[in-house]
C-alpha cells in the first residue's frame, strides 16, 4: 500500500464517485479504480459499493476511511514539516550592495 491509495479513496468517499475523484486529484477515472481495486485485493475487503451512480462506502470502507484520512493528514503533515526544515538547514544567505552618491 502506498500513500496514493489513501489519497484516491479518501477523494473518492468524499466525492462519492471515482471519476469525480479523479477530476479533483487530476488523474484519469481507470487509474483511481484501479488504484483501489489493488487496496482492496491486498486488504482483501470491498472499500466501495460500485454502481452506475457512483461508489459508496459499506460500513468496512467507512470505518477504512476513517483511518486513511487520519493517516493521510499526518503524511501531508509530515511533509511539509520536512519541507521545511529542509529550507531551514539549507538557506541561501542574499547578499546586496547599496552605492550611496
Amino acid at each position: 500500500m502506498d500513500l496514493r491509495h489513501l489519497r484516491y479513496v479518501v477523494a473518492a468517499a468524499r466525492n462519492g464517485s471515482f471519476s469525480a475523484a479523479g477530476h479533483e486529484l487530476n488523474v484519469r477515472q481507470a487509474i483511481i479504480s484501479k488504484r483501489i481495486r489493488e487496496l482492496e485485493d491486498e486488504l482483501g475487503i470491498f472499500l466501495f459499493d460500485r454502481a452506475t451512480s457512483g461508489a459508496r462506502l459499506p460500513p468496512t470502507g467507512e470505518e477504512f476511511v476513517v483511518g486513511a484520512r487520519a493517516h493521510h493528514r499526518r503524511a501531508a503533515a509530515a511533509v511539509r514539516t520536512g519541507k521545511g526544515e529542509w529550507r531551514r538547514q539549507h538557506w541561501t544567505p542574499l547578499v546586496g550592495f547599496y552605492k550611496s552618491m
